[in-house]
């Protein structure tokens, strides 16, 4: 138990002030994100540094390698932090220049290539519609486990950061996943990989809380896709190594996974490419139609996640499809009211009806 509390003091700690520092270097160079001058879907008044993603990376490294030396003897482990590491690189090349989201896109499922090819991979699941489970393994040809893998790393990675619009929003949120996915890896314990999983979660949770206490409002850091991607994609590989909790996971994560889904739908109707962004997530809604503040805004996605968090922990396998049923009714009818209810409320002007 001590042990785990100096790993997550030490990753908070280093993320804390590795946070601080990338802040002064960004403004002493200017590598600021000037918000609504370049992408609609950003509503941050004042230029601001990214590159948030550093901090949470460095602290994650340095953490687990002070406090927990023999985690890195670990060829599975080093190939996870070798795919991290070029996630990160990516996500501040992008913090900086603005790639192209499908050159993102690519460099992900390298990224993703890297773990998979390791043997994290998606080999089962639970049987949702009655007992026992699903082996991809034997129910399709070889090739099938590792590309529902890639295909689940992938989306997690860039879905997810789709969640960091407003400050304080996503380091709080991806916190709480992280603690509860990877929680649930302590229920095989002796199980050497369960052991690393949890260690792996709970730095990277300590590490993201430290970013946390510089991203709330008014924020001095945003996550930027650096901090962004790494979140996902770490929430990815620690759901199959926690052994393939995808069904909690989309529980515990529902809100920013609902609504991703619903932003990929969205904008291929629109007949858009479902990698560029825009400004009608969830959080932009709850700001424009509910004239919440941020601050209410990340409380609301917090306190959501941590709820899901507790129910997604206590529920047997029966019940978890229920679950996700509900909670995607409960997420379009939210959608629906807000975008809906008010349109329904609001006035007629003058030359609404026909003119002569």
């Amino acid at each position: 138990m001590v042990s785990y509390l100096v790993l997550a003091g030490v990753a908070f700690g280093l993320s804390l002030v590795l946070s601080w520092a990338i802040i002064r270097l960004a403004h002493h160079f200017n590598w600021l994100d000037y918000g609504q001058q370049k992408r609609p879907q950003d509503i941050h008044p004042q230029p601001t540094p990214r590159l948030a993603g550093a901090a949470v990376f460095l602290a994650l490294a340095i953490s687990l390698y002070l406090s927990q030396p023999v985690f890195f003897q670990s060829v599975l482990l080093i190939r996870i932090f070798i795919a991290l590491l070029l996630v990160l690189v990516v996500g501040l090349v992008d913090d900086l220049f603005n790639l192209n989201p499908y050159l993102r896109l690519v460099t992900n499922t390298l990224a993703a290539l890297i773990v998979v090819t390791a043997g994290i991979q998606i080999k089962y699941i639970t049987n949702p519609f009655g007992g026992g489970v699903l082996n991809f393994t034997a129910l399709g040809p070889s090739f099938l486990a590792p590309l529902i893998s890639l295909i689940w790393l992938v989306w997690l990675t860039n879905v997810i950061s789709w969640s960091k619009g407003v400050d304080g929003q996503y380091p709080g949120l991806v916190s709480l996943g992280l603690l509860a996915v990877g929680g649930l890896s302590l229920r095989f314990g002796t199980d050497p990989l369960s052991q690393a999983t949890f260690l792996l979660a709970l730095a990277a949770s300590a590490a993201f809380t430290g970013l946390l206490f510089w991203n709330l409002q008014p924020q001095k850091i945003m996550p930027g896709y650096s901090a962004g991607s790494l979140g996902g994609f770490l929430l990815g590989v620690i759901s199959m190594m926690a052994g393939a909790k995808l069904a909690t996971l989309f529980i515990v994560m529902g809100v920013p996974l609902l609504d991703g889904i619903y932003a990929i739908f969205r904008r291929l109707k629109q007949g858009r490419s479902p990698v560029w962004g825009d400004d009608q997530h969830l959080h932009h809604l709850l700001l424009k139609r509910l004239h919440w503040s941020k601050r209410k805004v990340a409380l609301f996605y917090w306190l959501v996640t941590f709820c899901l968090a507790l129910i997604g922990l206590h529920l047997r396998s029966s019940q978890k499809m229920f679950t996700i049923a509900l909670v995607t009714f409960l997420f379009i009818s939210l959608i629906l009211w807000l975008k809906h209810f008010f349109i329904i409320l609001k006035p007629a002007d003058r030359f609404s009806g026909l003119r002569t």
